[in-house]
């Protein structure tokens, strides 16, 4: 019960304050006189506002003109390399060349194509064909196979004939001189370490469809002077009617040793 008297109380009291408030506030509103004074300075500026949104593009303006070009960059690694391609054809051959300078001759092969014979005579003459030519400070060595056939009284003798200045050594083997038989065991072997007619070897022939061989070695030194010809000579040991020949396919070859 004096809870609740307390609580009238307090209405009433609220009650009483607000009735004074608005008898104050009529009265005054009556005798106020309005009067417009001088304008204040301008306040600071409050805070900016949030941003509004994006408005719309705008259209795209014309493009600039081009910039110089740059410098250029380092160069990369070298890639992998690729599959090797399919053999092309074959072009067409070229024009042959010139033929080159003929170098100097190391082996000379000279041949008889043909017999030679010498009939009634003991002189001394040149073979046609069984030669060649050394120069000065050359060493060469040669080797000879002749084919002889003529009658056991005519027989052949075999010199050289070498340039002037010029030494030689050389030999052979063949059948002996008197012999009617070419398959008698006799035969010659010399030699001599001169040339010129006068250095000789004899050997024998059996008969005009009887050939024998000669096989003749020898080295030759021009040790001076501008050279010449190493020349084969021959003659019929004995003057015959019936002629001694060197027949066809008898040949020689000379191989030079020094440059």
């Amino acid at each position: 019960m004096r809870a609740d008297l307390t609580r009238c109380q307090t209405l009433r009291f609220d009650f009483e304050a607000n009735l004074i408030y608005l008898f104050t506030q009529q009265n005054r509103s009556r005798r106020e006189i309005r009067i417009t004074g001088a304008a204040g300075a301008n306040g600071n500026d409050g805070a900016a506002g949030a941003q509004g949104p994006a408005g719309p593009a705008g259209p795209i303006g014309p493009a600039g003109p081009a910039g110089p070009a740059g410098s250029a960059g380092p160069q990369g690694p070298t890639g992998p390399q690729g599959m090797q391609g399919m053999q092309g054809l074959q072009g067409p051959q070229g024009t042959t060349g010139a033929t080159g300078a003929a170098g100097p001759a190391n082996v000379i092969a000279k041949f008889k194509s043909a017999d030679e014979s010498v009939t009634s005579s003991t002189a001394f003459q040149d073979d046609d064909n069984l030669l060649f030519a050394v120069a000065n400070g050359e060493t060469w060595t040669f080797e000879l196979l002749l084919v002889t056939t003529g009658t056991s009284s005519g027989d052949i003798k075999v010199a050289f004939s070498i340039p002037a200045n010029t030494s030689i050594a050389w030999g052979g083997v063949g059948q002996s001189s008197g012999e009617s038989n070419a398959n008698q065991t006799p035969v010659n072997i010399q030699a001599y370490t001169a040339g010129g007619d006068a250095n000789s070897l004899l050997y024998g022939t059996v008969g005009a469809n009887s050939p024998t061989t000669i096989i003749i070695r020898g080295t030759v030194t021009v040790n001076s002077g501008s050279g010449g010809n190493v020349v084969l000579r021959w003659a019929q040991a004995s003057s015959q009617s019936t002629g001694t020949t060197v027949r066809a396919r008898s040949h020689l070859i000379a191989t030079r040793v020094t440059p």
